[in-house]
């Protein structure tokens, strides 16, 4: 059985992240994009009225190689959400679940690791030119 490791945990939280900005559950209404997007972010994106239509916009924008773990508030990216830690629930021995268990901190059948957030770079652009082509419909 393959053991998780951190890098495993912080890609499948960056995939769920993506997934929950692409689908609703994170709403993507006018303050949550002002807090976690750049201001040149925002501005493009807020050009959509319909939450439903920057989902779908930005979904095409979140891919597996333009996102990196934070440290502390990345200005430098155009999104940036901060978590804090993620929580893993997992079952028998820590020993035979995580690939270095020392890196989380176990408690029970929970584990944490601390992650200060998520964050993307986007091409702006490619983001400008998909919003014009969803207001010119």
């Amino acid at each position: 059985m393959k053991k998780l490791n951190t890098d495993q945990a912080i890609n499948q939280e960056a995939m769920n992240l993506a997934d929950a900005l692409a689908s609703g559950f994170l709403e993507l209404n006018d303050d949550f994009i002002s807090r976690h997007f750049s201001k040149d972010c925002a501005k493009i994106l807020m050009r959509l009225k319909c939450r439903k239509e920057r989902e779908m916009v930005i979904d095409n924008h979140l891919a597996d190689d333009n996102w990196r773990g934070m440290v502390g508030y990345d200005e430098g990216s155009h999104i940036n959400l901060p978590i804090g830690e993620i929580e893993i629930q997992f079952e028998g021995k820590a020993e035979d679940y995580f690939d270095e268990p020392s890196e989380w901190y176990i408690q029970e059948d929970l584990a944490y690791l601390a992650l200060d957030g998520i964050c993307w770079t986007l091409d702006l652009e490619e983001l400008k030119n998909d919003v014009n082509d969803w207001l010119a419909c």
